[in-house]
């Protein structure tokens, strides 16, 4: 008895999911001397029910499909010695890497930005992403373990594979669980993070499955070297002497010494674990190297590795907000000191106020960024949570900005400012 869409307005797609969730897999509507075909009608069936899929079976389907998905790997240990590797740099003239393949954001192409999304929904990702926390753990764990000098790369595969196809499934509640962290443990959370961030940029940069599969591996063991950093070191507040600051630096070198550990790994990862430093300036390290020679992967880990690390509170500083961390990228890029194309591609997928990010509106009410929208990097879709007189708003909704001048953002807020609320509250 209730009217669910009025004359004259646009069908989102976002409509499907709404009516399957009230058990209706079937309409009919009336156009103008023009009849409903009956093979449009079963599309819109079939389109219908493949939405209403659980989160859970939906994502394990699709890891099944990836499972089947070759990746050219490192053949020997040779090719991860880092005088080899660093060879293999000063010989290229050009490691830039394009997209090849079918396109995979082509495939995520259910709008749910509107959506109110179910507990099961919700908990389904947070469930897959603490598991990949536990298993980034465990892993990390055997790489620091000295008596341990063989390790299954098939759990970087499987992990790769879960953040893709949580990806696929929906964006967005991928990119928020990604906020959960391992307080006692920072290198692990880092590493699951900026994993999370470096597949969506390249999923936004035109990436095909089996180079997004490839960039997670890299992104995940971008930084493995530093577990051969002294933890004091790893962990030290205030500020480190030169000697200090150049231990660290050679943490990418550390890096190619754990990989030969580990069997299976795609090619590009020692590429990425040895430049992921590197700035487009020549100011980075481990070799000072420019634009064209560092490899397009290292490029996009580097993003997401400086959005993650200061949006990250460390013992000698507190955290950015995300959109003071998205403002760092932006001012990096006019600086020439990070890629562009990678910084654009991260925008498009999160917007300058970050998915899962506090904003103030006008009113003075307080809202939650629960998508990107690429008509507009300033205005995301946001649902509103506290209004103006700070009390919690009782029925949720998702609106998009950019359909009212109006509906602007006046402030980027903390955690700090933000009432307790669910992770998830919002989505």
């Amino acid at each position: 008895g209730k009217l669910l869409l009025d004359i004259g307005n646009k069908i989102p797609k976002s409509f499907s999911l709404a009516l399957s969730r009230r058990g209706i897999y079937q309409i009919f509507y009336r156009r103008p001397e023009v009849n409903l075909k009956r093979k449009v009608g079963i599309a819109v069936k079939e389109k219908i029910k493949a939405i209403s899929v659980s989160g859970k079976k939906a994502i394990d389907n699709t890891i099944k499909e990836l499972q089947s998905i070759e990746l050219p790997t490192v053949s020997s240990n040779r090719e991860l010695v880092e005088s080899q590797v660093i060879q293999r740099i000063e010989l290229a003239e050009n490691l830039v890497i394009l997209p090849a393949g079918e396109d995979l954001e082509k495939e995520i192409d259910i709008d749910q930005k509107l959506v109110m999304h179910d507990d099961s929904e919700k908990k389904t990702f947070i469930t897959l992403y603490e598991e990949n926390l536990d298993m980034v753990a465990n892993l990390f764990r055997q790489f620091s373990n000295t008596s341990v000098t063989n390790v299954d790369g098939g759990v970087v595969r499987t992990i790769a594979q879960n953040i893709v196809a949580g990806l696929m499934r929906n964006r967005e509640l991928m990119m928020v669980a990604s906020s959960i962290t391992l307080s006692q443990n920072y290198l692990v959370s880092h590493s699951l993070g900026v994993t999370v961030a470096a597949i969506n940029i390249g999923v936004a940069m035109g990436f095909s499955k089996s180079q997004v599969l490839s960039l997670g591996h890299c992104a995940l063991l971008h930084d493995v070297g530093m577990l051969k950093v002294n933890k004091n070191l790893r962990n030290k507040g205030g500020d480190i002497t030169r000697q200090e600051w150049n231990e660290i630096k050679r943490h990418p070198g550390y890096g190619l010494d754990v990989l030969q550990k580990i069997s299976g790994i795609p090619v590009e990862v020692p590429f990425v674990v040895y430049q992921s430093h590197e700035r487009m300036d020549g100011s980075g390290y481990p070799r000072g190297k420019k634009d064209i020679v560092i490899h397009s992967y290292a490029k996009i880990v580097a993003v997401a590795d400086i959005y993650n690390s200061v949006c990250s509170a460390r013992p000698y500083r507190d955290a950015m907000t995300a959109y003071e961390a998205m403002e760092q990228l932006v001012l990096m890029c006019g600086k020439k000191l990070v890629d562009a194309t990678s910084v654009k591609a991260f925008l498009k997928c999160n917007s300058m106020f970050p998915v899962g990010s506090w904003v103030e509106l006008p009113n003075k009410a307080k809202a939650r960024v629960v998508a990107a929208n690429q008509k507009d990097y300033m205005k995301p879709f946001v649902t509103l949570i506290f209004d103006e007189n700070g009390r919690k708003v009782d029925h949720l909704f998702k609106q998009d900005l950019s359909e009212s001048d109006n509906l602007v953002v006046t402030k980027a807020l903390s955690r700090k400012e933000i009432d307790s609320v669910d992770i998830m509250e919002g989505f």
